[in-house]
């Protein structure tokens, strides 16, 4: 057993020292094992050995940071939000209507609130995830957001307006994803041009998924000014940075690409008078062979087979990038016109589907208004181009005559805000509707809160089916939020 001791008294204070030569703060290992029952002495060096660990780091010191205390937040210039809000937005962060997440910032944005201190770290945590956030958020964290981000590089996103006239160029080049995504955004709205700069002075060391992310920001701002710099992406190595430049050229009427299109299409459209008695005008396609190596090059996808199908989506394709008032110019008709001849033509379906995509793409109100004219509900796409009143004066004649199953369809294609007319017209027609779709169209409402006028929460009573129980709370949900927010409660 003296062996052992000795062996045990060595690991703890090295072979130099004997046992009963403690010095001053320590003890020797009879000491420390006293009173610990010892069944063999192998037992007694494995916990000599614990308590040379236990020994050595008790008297180790905590490292010292070498890094300058943080400054203080500066003072706040807005007002903090309310004790309900708090608890409305505490809510969300929670997982109940997070939804609604959007709806809150904008409006604390109109009131000119900010968000509590102690809720910003979720806030800054879910615009990780949903970088549509980042705007709202920026302009409601108030003094502390800004300071808080600033103590993590990866919020640091927040303080990129602050950081532009000084380190623009280091931030680029060090920075994360994250925010060099951030500082383009800032930069498209007061120099577009700086940001193709920054762009261009890295572009051929970045990887293709970045590289795609880094053009996704070019939207904000685009013009003609951008448009040889895209161009030039259309020979890219990475496929997916070549259809995310076409698509961007797209949004150009006199790009290029555009040009191109039209010059493809303009061979294989034309109108033909047919009938002897009543002529009728109507549009013909001419199908093209398929999609040669220029097509593909302007983001065209080769269709498999050859067969007509895949020939006239060729031609879909192209059509859904070119403004559709090319096509009321080149044929001196009006857009009521060449959908009458279109809808005479073998090819209706696919041109009629093009064009409320170009529609869409382009913004342009009066196709808009001729599409939902002819196609009713399904110009669904495009509604949100036309005038409120008139909007909505559609969307509630349909919701009368259309049947349950077809609303369903199309009310999840719908999107934008929703006005109170609307929205009373959408919770009518829901309490009308069979049990099994009224629960489809509950939960299709739900995920289309966002959307929904809050005043419309006056018309929930208890005479309502408990099928939409669901909804008629987060309708109060929405409502208490939005008025709590606005009268600063």
């Amino acid at each position: 057993m003296k062996l052992w001791q000795d062996l045990a008294n060595s690991a703890l204070f090295g072979t130099e020292r004997r046992p009963w030569q403690a010095t001053s703060g320590s003890a020797p290992v009879e000491m420390l094992l006293q009173g610990i029952a010892i069944e063999s002495p192998a037992d007694l060096l494995l916990r000599a050995a614990g308590l040379l660990s236990v020994y050595r780091r008790a008297g180790e010191l905590p490292a010292r940071s070498t890094n300058a205390a943080p400054s203080l937040c500066p003072a706040e210039s807005l007002p903090r939000s309310g004790p309900r809000v708090a608890e409305h937005l505490a809510a969300m962060l929670n997982g109940r209507y997070p939804e609604l997440i959007s709806i809150a910032l904008e409006t604390m944005v109109e009131s000119g609130q900010r968000l509590p201190e102690e809720l910003l770290p979720g806030f800054l945590e879910l615009t990780e995830r949903k970088r549509s956030l980042r705007a709202p958020l920026s302009a409601v964290a108030g003094a502390h957001g800004k300071w808080l981000a600033a103590q993590n590089p990866e919020w640091d996103w927040m303080n990129v307006e602050d950081a532009l006239p000084d380190n623009l160029r280091s931030l680029w080049e060090t920075g994360s994803m994250s925010q060099r995504l951030g500082l383009l955004q800032q930069l498209r709205k007061s120099d577009p041009a700086g940001a193709i700069e920054l762009i261009v002075s890295t572009w051929d060391q970045e990887k293709a998924e970045p590289r795609a992310q880094l053009l996704g920001t070019l939207r904000t701002g685009l013009s003609m000014a951008d448009e040889p710099f895209l161009e030039e992406r259309l020979d890219d190595r990475s496929i997916s940075v070549r259809r995310a430049a076409a698509d961007l050229l797209a949004n150009l009427a006199t790009s290029r690409l555009s040009l191109r299109m039209q010059a493809r299409l303009l061979p294989l459209l034309r109108l033909e008078s047919k009938g002897l008695l009543r002529p009728t005008e109507v549009l013909e396609v001419m199908l093209p062979e398929g999609a040669d190596a220029a097509m593909q090059r302007d983001g065209i996808r080769p269709q498999a087979g050859g067969e007509a199908g895949a020939k006239a989506s060729l031609v879909a394709q192209m059509l859904e990038l070119v403004p559709p008032s090319r096509w009321s110019r080149e044929f001196s008709r009006s857009p009521q016109e060449l959908l009458a001849a279109a809808a005479a033509s073998d090819w209706k379906e696919w041109l009629r589907t093009a064009w409320v995509k170009a529609t869409a793409r382009h913004g342009d109100r009066e196709w808009a208004r001729a599409l939902v004219q002819a196609l009713g509900e399904q110009a669904t796409l495009v509604l949100q181009l036309l005038p409120e009143q008139e909007r909505d004066g559609f969307l509630c004649e349909a919701m009368d005559n259309i049947n349950d199953g077809l609303l369903i369809v199309q009310f999840s294609r719908f999107s934008g805000a929703w006005s109170p007319r609307l929205t009373r017209a959408l919770l009518k027609r829901m309490r009308k509707a069979k049990d099994n779709d009224q629960k489809d169209l509950c939960r299709l409402a739900l995920a289309a809160l966002p959307s929904l006028d809050p005043e419309a929460a006056a018309d929930i009573s208890p005479d309502w089916p408990p099928e939409m129980s669901g909804l008629a709370a987060g309708l109060q949900f929405k409502h208490n939020l939005v008025h709590d927010i606005r009268n600063r409660c």
